[in-house]
């Protein structure tokens, strides 16, 4: 695909706010916070262009602009379906703890460097680490049109001595493959496929799909969704482990275990609104019911310029 460039603007259904949305996001790996309303493009992709979210509207300055890169990145791929599945469930009133919060994601060509902070934030913190592993790998090795110098990024991430970064280059070249043979897959092929890569578990796996537009019939399962669920439900219910979901249909919704998992729970109770809810839940967690408008300016300004 060519970068195209110039101006490209979108209609906004609703309210969106980017920031709190970037915050949630794994897009915001990709990107660097200006101001309000402004985001600078960094890593991958159309690297360079801006996004700007004026009233009604967001648009997009610069390479790799385009309708469906705004479609993604504003929310709009998924937020009727995501607001319905809250709303069908009883838990409509969540929207209302957080406005404008949004489930963004990054386009296809990104898909490897949002595969790999998923990975990395299995283990870790995705403000405190992720971001700047991911910025360190791709910074320079995810090229402008979409292609990703594997091998250098490969060998920029054995140089960072920390575990996880470790476990991301040992796993690299089969998720680069797989990345590309999910394009086109239905869901649930897609998470079979990536389950199938090495180190790449559940809650990995359910971020790609969700960050990457496939689907919001995902929850991540982290520590954010069992605490909110506890708060809601009264109990606490754990996610499954890998070796469960490929035994078990590898699709939650078909899983036979999704009575006696977090995930699967989820995915029964509120389906295409499991993916916003995951993104309430960290929101909850990470910035908490009050007050959380200081707590997001003071992270933005300190992580994610």
């Amino acid at each position: 695909m060519g970068l195209g460039g110039g101006r490209v603007c979108i209609e906004i259904s609703g309210s969106l706010n980017l920031e709190l949305s970037m915050y949630a996001s794994f897009a915001s790996s990709l990107y660097r916070y200006i101001y309000p309303g402004l985001w600078y493009k960094a890593v991958g992709f159309g690297r360079g262009h801006v996004i700007e979210a004026l009233p009604g509207k967001l648009c997009c300055s610069g390479e790799g602009c385009s309708t469906r890169l705004l479609r993604l990145v504003s929310g709009e791929w998924c937020i009727s379906q995501c607001i319905r599945g809250l709303e069908e469930a009883g838990y409509g009133w969540l929207l209302d703890l957080y406005p404008g919060l949004r489930v963004l994601a990054v386009p296809p060509e990104d898909r490897l460097i949002a595969a790999a902070a998923s990975v990395l934030a299995t283990w870790t913190s995705y403000v405190g680490n992720v971001r700047s592993w991911i910025g360190r790998i791709f910074g320079e090795t995810a090229l402008p049109n979409g292609r990703v110098l594997l091998d250098k990024a490969r060998r920029i991430a054995l140089t960072i001595r920390n575990p996880q970064v470790q476990m991301l280059a040992a796993a690299l070249p089969e998720l680069a493959r797989v990345v590309e043979e999910i394009d086109g897959l239905a869901p649930p092929e897609a998470r079979r496929r990536l389950l199938q890569v090495r180190w790449v578990g559940p809650k990995a796996a359910d971020l790609t799909l969700l960050f990457t537009g496939i689907t919001t019939m995902v929850a991540p399962g982290d520590r954010h969704l069992r605490r909110l669920i506890s708060d809601l439900w009264g109990y606490d219910t754990r996610p499954r482990e890998k070796v469960s979901c490929l035994s078990g249909s590898a699709w939650c919704p078909r899983c036979r275990f999704r009575g006696d998992c977090l995930q699967g729970l989820i995915v029964d109770v509120f389906g295409p609104g499991s993916g916003l809810l995951q993104t309430i839940a960290y929101v909850y967690g990470r910035l908490g019911p009050d007050a959380w408008r200081a707590k997001l300016r003071k992270s933005l300004e300190h992580y994610f310029r």
